[in-house]
């Protein structure tokens, strides 16, 4: 089901959030790439983000949700953490390279930045005028709860199974995914759509 604000959505908020996504992310990464100390972490990042778009825009219609919003917010989860690494390069990567679980990441974007990467990401978006749904995606991808909209379960669900934490199902588990699918940690994704 799709949430009034998506129902209502003008088409040219829709073409313009579908237009924008890619631009806005590849200035982001750009500018943090630029930083050869950043560079290799940034190209895994854009990797995954590229990977998370694809397979959101696969998993929308287990959730009913809007694809291009789904490719969209998937390809802008986790520009938050390109952000916080262009704020401060050394403590970004030197808190991505502690071996720490995945779930402990948010608590150390806190108390190295004030902040953590979804949310900062979030804020972002909000300030470019991103609509409500993406922005709201990319607030919750990393801990959504049942009664979030139908875009931020699919970014979290593709994030879950391209993620290397697989205990980390908590989205999936919220979609009706076909039989097998997350065992493989997605890589089949192409076949939801035969």
């Amino acid at each position: 089901m799709h949430s009034q604000q998506e129902e209502e959505r003008p088409m040219d908020s829709t073409i313009r959030t579908r237009a924008s996504a890619p631009s806005v992310f590849g200035a982001v990464y750009s500018s943090v790439a630029a930083d050869t100390r950043c560079r290799p972490v940034a190209r895994c990042m854009r990797t995954h983000a590229v990977e998370v778009a694809c397979l959101a825009r696969e998993l929308a219609p287990l959730a009913d949700a809007d694809a291009g919003d789904a490719f969209a917010a998937g390809l802008l989860h986790g520009i938050g953490q390109l952000l916080l690494m262009r704020r401060d390069p050394p403590a970004y990567l030197e808190l991505l390279a502690d071996p720490s679980s995945h779930g402990d990441l948010l608590v150390r974007e806190q108390d190295a930045f004030a902040t953590d990467h979804a949310l900062a990401g979030a804020e972002y978006l909000l300030e470019l005028r991103m609509p409500d749904p993406v922005a709201d995606a990319v607030a919750d991808h990393e801990d959504p709860f049942v009664s979030s909209s139908p875009t931020t379960i699919v970014v979290a669900a593709a994030d879950e199974l391209l993620g290397s934490d697989a205990t980390r199902r908590h989205a999936v588990a919220m979609l009706d995914v076909p039989e097998g699918f997350a065992d493989d940690g997605g890589a089949r994704w192409g076949a939801l759509g035969s």
